[in-house]
């Protein structure tokens, strides 16, 4: 499930350049957040004007709607107020170009409710971005950070990775000493199909089916 990873998208600039994250300065160039600022008590989103962002980035192509009533200085109404944002953030941001290249840098997003169920629906990010092979969110954006430009090259040796790609181009390999009859066979098969070749129960929580085979 890997790809490429040659540019990083911020996704905190890029909602601070369209006006969803505000700072409190007017210069978005922050300083950039290390890993190593996870662990030592480094600030997240520093400069940030909650009272007047309606949306934030965190983890990887995550992005978050600064809700009232969920968020601690929310400011976005839920009900329509709500489904109008994340609607024009989606379509803004899927039409996005790598301003060094003209190629576009996300495949898809997706609403939380479009690729999520269960009983920790709630704290997913209301937005899912799934990146193009070549792109990845930035680790930068992972901590909150907002650096100067959205999109920058990867000039790490950590080159590949498979955080937030879209399952639309991004095929798997299976082994198996026996053929698959399964016309479409697709990675949440595999739990209910250990399940079953093991004569478990299969858990009602367990999404897919099991695998046929010849």
């Amino acid at each position: 499930g890997f790809h490429s990873w040659r540019r990083e998208f911020n996704t905190n600039t890029w909602l601070a350049r369209n006006g969803y994250l505000v700072l409190k300065s007017s210069n978005p160039d922050q300083e950039e957040r290390r890993l190593d600022d996870m662990f030592s008590g480094g600030s997240f989103f520093p400069n940030v004007d909650w009272s007047r962002s309606s949306a934030y980035a965190l983890g990887l192509g995550h992005i978050y709607i600064n809700l009232k009533g969920r968020e601690g200085q929310g400011i976005v109404e839920p009900g329509d107020d709500y489904q109008k944002l994340i609607h024009e953030i989606r379509e803004q941001i899927i039409e996005f170009q790598d301003p060094d290249t003209g190629r576009p840098v996300l495949q898809n997003a997706y609403f939380r409710d479009e690729i999520y169920e269960g009983d920790a629906v709630d704290h997913a990010g209301d937005i899912q971005l799934t990146f193009r092979p070549g792109y990845r969110t930035s680790w930068q954006t992972s901590l909150g950070a907002v650096p100067e430009d959205i999109v920058v090259a990867n000039m790490k040796k950590w080159s590949g990775d498979h955080c937030a790609s879209d399952f639309t181009n991004t095929a798997g390999f299976l082994l198996s000493n026996r053929q698959v009859a399964t016309p479409a066979p697709s990675i949440v098969d595999l739990a209910p199909t250990l399940f079953q070749l093991f004569d478990v129960t299969i858990p009602d929580s367990i999404d897919g089916e099991p695998l046929a085979f010849k």
